[in-house]
């Protein structure tokens, strides 16, 4: 739900969709008049103006309390939840632009991101070969036990 008037449409309005999307068009005045006419109206546009407050509240919440690594693993989070797999296809300029951050500090955050990750995976790999001698081991005193 995008609303804007006809000067703001000159402007630097601008709507992004993360997936296909049909957009329906429907002039200001006609959805002025709707309002009193359709309770439902009033209530969809107090509604959309609630989550819409909220959610410029979490993101002043984000910029002012919140790390940037935080930030980051959020909207990675957010946007593959969006389109439904774990790959997000984005450049890190776009990242940047949609956190108001530089892409230089997103591009920081990514590799360290990902060397976190390498490092659980490594740990995790470790802990399997472990786990997985232990095995090994207790099947060969199980065995010996059974002769």
């Amino acid at each position: 739900m995008c609303r804007f008037n006809q000067s703001e449409a000159s402007g630097n309005s601008k709507i992004k969709a993360q997936q296909k999307s049909k957009v329906i068009i429907v002039p200001i005045l006609i959805l002025d008049l709707w309002i009193p006419k359709y309770k439902v109206r009033y209530s969809f546009e107090k509604d959309t103006h609630q989550v819409r407050f909220e959610e410029l509240l979490k993101v002043v919440d984000g910029i002012a309390f919140h790390r940037m690594d935080e930030r980051v693993i959020e909207y990675l989070e957010k946007n593959a939840a969006v389109s439904h797999i774990a790959i997000v296809h984005k450049t890190h300029l776009q990242i940047a632009q949609e956190l108001n951050s530089s892409r230089e500090v997103i591009t920081q955050m990514l590799k360290k991101l990902e060397h976190q990750i390498d490092r659980l995976s490594q740990r995790k790999r470790r802990q399997q070969f472990y786990f997985s001698l232990l095995k090994i081991e207790f099947v060969l005193d199980s065995q010996r036990s059974s002769c």
